[in-house]
């Protein structure tokens, strides 16, 4: 057994769904709250290293391809403070629209599926055929 090992993503994507709905960003907030947690219990040469945003998100969109995850809805982010009430913006397919969080519940097999969890990146190559 390795002396470092590795924090499996979709087990607290799992995780974070079933209390309620959350974007990607809260879901990866979750995972390096983890990460903090079971480091500041180790010295520094024992320290697990979490993957970046990006990393985790693909491993979200692994769960959504493999149907364990689904869209529930989108919601407007709110804008800061300062700025009037002006909403925040984003490109979307070449258009200016208003910037919104997708959010994402999981689905009845994602509940019940174990074993998918454990390696999304696995699972998405054996049941879909990618990379």
């Amino acid at each position: 057994m390795s002396k470092n090992p590795s924090i499996r993503p979709g087990l607290i994507i799992k995780e974070a769904l079933q209390g309620q709905p959350m974007g990607i960003s809260e879901i990866y907030r979750v995972y390096k709250d983890r990460l903090e947690t079971i480091n500041s219990l180790r010295s520094k040469a024992d320290k697990i290293r979490g993957g970046t945003y990006w990393s985790f998100a693909r491993q979200c969109q692994f769960a959504r391809a493999l149907g364990l995850i689904e869209y529930d809805h989108e919601k407007r982010f709110k804008p800061f403070p300062k700025r009037d009430d002006n909403p925040l913006l984003a490109i979307r397919n070449g258009k200016v629209t208003e910037s919104t969080q997708v959010i994402y519940r999981l689905t009845a097999a994602g509940n019940s599926e174990d074993s998918a969890w454990r390696n999304l990146a696995g699972a998405v190559r054996d049941k879909l055929g990618w990379g």
